[in-house]
């Protein structure tokens, strides 16, 4: 094999990867859009989550603070 016939293998499979571009381009991108699908519910309960977490810390401590301060 010569140089230049390597060159056009190279240039023919150059060609036959930019043909298959826009579909990997849109494969990246729906597989993207199915990852963040849930995003807004995950985000939701989050906040929930982080509320109770908060709400049952200060009830914690207030029972602390009513158990240590009767005794």
């Amino acid at each position: 094999m010569t140089i230049c016939s390597l060159a056009y293998h190279s240039a023919r499979a150059n060609e036959a990867t930019d043909a298959e571009l826009p579909a990997l381009e849109e494969e990246i991108f729906h597989q993207f859009e199915l990852a963040h699908a849930n995003d807004v519910e995950i985000a939701r309960l989050d906040n929930i989550c982080r509320d109770e977490l908060k709400r049952l810390r200060a009830e914690e401590v207030s029972l602390r603070m009513t158990t240590t301060g009767s005794a």
